[in-house]
Parts: structure tokens; C-alpha cells; sequence
């Protein structure tokens, strides 16, 4: 793949175009790096179908977000499917797709980790330069996306890990508020992330923060990807229960999305 044949995103379906692209390479090669993007689609759709209902209080600044959002993954995987440097917190996730041991879970949450906390906030900042406040009701208002995608991806998972029957049974399914109020926490200090990058003056400045927050989002994506050695020992039993090849997980997390 050369650098210069690839065009960024300027617009929310020319993102879903290159997250569809990226998905049937992955299925197509057998590549790990499929599961996110997958994920991350049917996200990217539903914040579409908000804008097209005109749902937000800035439908069109919503759309730059997206995008700006999306660019930062975008540019992440294409470096590194280049052999080019990216940043840390993705690195780390991109490198474990080569690995067996990790489970979908595991990739999926390491995933969120480098998208959510540290693209994220950064992504809002470059958003709305001048009144960033403005963007807090519609950057929350993706918390409510996530909720409704919920229940999708959970039966999505459970398809690839049988034994999640039996778990969610056992618990009440407590455990996926718990897994929502996670999500939340996380982009709430993407929201201060934000802020505090809002205030910063220079190129200089900017660019010191982000690999400062790069290094310690990798330092988390490691621990959820390498575990202490009980807690792997654990996950390495439960691994052996994951059914089907990678392209046909990719392919379950890829279902049922309707292009709009």
C-alpha cells in the first residue's frame, strides 16, 4: 500500500467507506485487526443516522467530529499496515493481532482504550477550537448510542464465546452495566482531556501532551492485553472455548449493517 494512493475521510461516509474497506481486507487476510473497525462501523453508522434525524444540537460540527475522530484510527492503521510509525497506545494494539492468546474481548476493549483515551479528547478539541463547551451535549449524547449498540454486540460475542451463556445466567448480566458505566468513566476523562488540551498554546505544548497521554494509554493497553500471570493463565483456558476462525469473527462482528 502506498502513502499516497490513500485519500482521508472529509465526510462521515467516506469514514464508513474506508472502516468497510479495512474490514473486508481483515476478513478477507484472516487479520485480527478486523474486530475493532467492525465494531467501530456500526458506531460510525448510528452517529449517521443521529445527524441524518438532526439529532444533535450542531448536526454538521457532529459530522467534522466524526471525522477528525475516525482520522486518528484511520492514520494509526495505515502507518503501521505501512511499516510506519504510529502511536504507542495503537502499536500495541495492532501488534497483538499478530498474537493467538488475546481474546476478541481483550482486542476490542485494548482497542477502545487507544481510541477513547487518547483520540478522543483530542478529536473534541480539534473539533470546536473556540467554545468547547458548546460540543459537551452532543459529545455526551454518544454515550446513548453506545447503550442502544449494547445488546447487538453482546449477542455478537456470546455467538463467538459460547460459555458468555452460561456466564450472563450465572451473573444476571450485571456485568455489562458494569462494562457501561466503564465506557463512561473513559469518556468522561476524555472529556477533561479535552479541556486541558483546549488550554495548551503552542504546537510544542500540543504535541508534548499527546505523547505524554500516548505513553500512558500504552501502558494500560499492555496490562489488558498482558495480564499478570494468574489472571492470563485464567484467560488462556477461557480462550480455548472461542469458536471459528478469525475472518469468521470479524464476520459476526460485521453483521447486519445496513448501509444508510
Amino acid at each position: 500500500m502506498n502513502s499516497s494512493s490513500i485519500t482521508l475521510p472529509t465526510t462521515i461516509d467516506e469514514v464508513i467507506d474506508h472502516l468497510d474497506a479495512i474490514v473486508a481486507t481483515c476478513e478477507a487476510t484472516g487479520c485480527r485487526m478486523g474486530y475493532f473497525p467492525a465494531m467501530y462501523n456500526r458506531v460510525t453508522r448510528q452517529v449517521k443516522q443521529r445527524i441524518l434525524e438532526g439529532s444533535f444540537e450542531d448536526n454538521e460540527r457532529m459530522e467534522r467530529f466524526d471525522v477528525i475522530f475516525a482520522n486518528r484510527y484511520l492514520v494509526a492503521y495505515y502507518a503501521y499496515a505501512q511499516g510506519k510509525p504510529c502511536s504507542e497506545s495503537w502499536k500495541i494494539t495492532f501488534e497483538a493481532s499478530k498474537k493467538w492468546s488475546p481474546m476478541v474481548i481483550q482486542h476490542l476493549i485494548a482497542s477502545m482504550n487507544a481510541h477513547i483515551c487518547l483520540d478522543l479528547g483530542i478529536s473534541a478539541a480539534e473539533t470546536e477550537t473556540h467554545n468547547l463547551a458548546s460540543l459537551k451535549n452532543d459529545f455526551d449524547q454518544v454515550n446513548d448510542i453506545l447503550d442502544s449498540l449494547i445488546e447487538e454486540v453482546e449477542s455478537e460475542l456470546r455467538e463467538i464465546f459460547h460459555p458468555l451463556t452460561t456466564f450472563d445466567k450465572i451473573t444476571g448480566n450485571s456485568y455489562w452495566p458494569i462494562a457501561h458505566l466503564g465506557i463512561v468513566k473513559s469518556r468522561t476523562d476524555a472529556w477533561h482531556l479535552a479541556e486541558a488540551y483546549a488550554q495548551l498554546q503552542t504546537e510544542k505544548e500540543r504535541q508534548t501532551f499527546i505523547e505524554l497521554r500516548d505513553h500512558h494509554v500504552a501502558v494500560i493497553g499492555k496490562r489488558i492485553l498482558q495480564p499478570p500471570k494468574l489472571i492470563k493463565l485464567v484467560i488462556g483456558k477461557f480462550r480455548n472455548f472461542e469458536k471459528g476462525t478469525v475472518a469468521d469473527k470479524v464476520r459476526i462482528m460485521n453483521r447486519n449493517q445496513v448501509r444508510l
